[in-house]
């Protein structure tokens, strides 16, 4: 800013943190009975239930937060089973305060179609049908013109993404809870969920592709990432399990 203010001629601090080494830190994706834990907790939850078709579709489409609340129902194309993403929803203060703003993605691998499985399919049927009985649409407000987003609260905007991880972080506390309760009776013990995110559910599902065995190229266009080695690097964590998995396979070569 000195520089641009022509305070300074040079900017002494330009080169700086080349030096500076910091390793980048990894993010822990579920593993898949932690995942099972999760869905089978807010599926027989009173209070969580209806968050299980989001819970549900972030897991089986690996989409950003903001593209998931971004979603209108004119993106999905249940005849061919594809999700069309063309944006994301963001938090921002443009001078009119903080509220929900349309952003365009950024770049081209961010623009992408994604096929439904069917775990997807089923979980945008769920939610609409719980629209319908807890009447969200009627109080449907458009964000920048936009109306038809398919995760709606029941004031009728999409929740916001720090809402999102707070019921997140509601329902881990919820089922650790019960959990610790549960393994103290039966002298055990408890197996409690980690710290989980919007994020977090994004590696996970990730992670489960990978797991699959998709490829590469394919799970970086599903991932919307214009550099494969933030797919591999970062995204793609292996682990115990998946270790051994893949050396079993060399048996048949042995």
């Amino acid at each position: 800013m000195a520089v641009d203010s022509d305070m300074l001629r040079k900017n002494p601090c330009k080169g700086c943190q080349k030096e500076i080494k910091v390793e980048p830190s990894q993010r822990q994706a579920l593993t898949v009975k932690e995942q099972n834990i999760l869905l089978d907790f807010v599926e027989n939850s009173k209070t969580y239930n209806v968050y299980l078709p989001m819970l549900t579709f972030a897991l089986s489409t690996a989409l950003r937060i903001g593209e998931i609340i971004g979603l209108t129902w004119n993106d999905i194309d249940l005849k061919n089973n594809l999700i069309h993403v063309r944006r994301q929803l963001i938090y921002r203060d443009f001078g009119d305060g903080y509220k929900l703003h349309v952003e365009l993605p950024k770049s081209r691998s961010g623009n992408r179609d994604i096929s439904l499985t069917a775990i997807a399919r089923k979980s945008l049927l769920k939610q609409k049908e719980l629209d319908l009985v807890l009447g969200k649409r009627v109080k449907e407000r458009p964000i920048d013109g936009i109306k038809g987003f398919v995760f709606i609260t029941s004031n009728g905007t999409p929740i916001l993404p720090f809402n999102f991880n707070d019921v997140l972080r509601n329902i881990t506390n919820a089922y650790n809870k019960k959990e610790s309760k549960l393994a103290a009776a039966e002298h055990r013990e408890p197996i409690l969920l980690p710290h989980i995110t919007a994020h977090i559910l994004r590696h996970t599902a990730c992670t489960r592709m990978a797991e699959a065995g998709m490829d590469p190229k394919i799970l970086q266009g599903i991932m919307g990432h214009s550099d494969i080695s933030m797919t591999m690097n970062v995204y793609n964590h292996g682990s115990i399990e998946r270790m051994q998995n893949e050396m079993k396979k060399l048996e048949k070569y042995m």
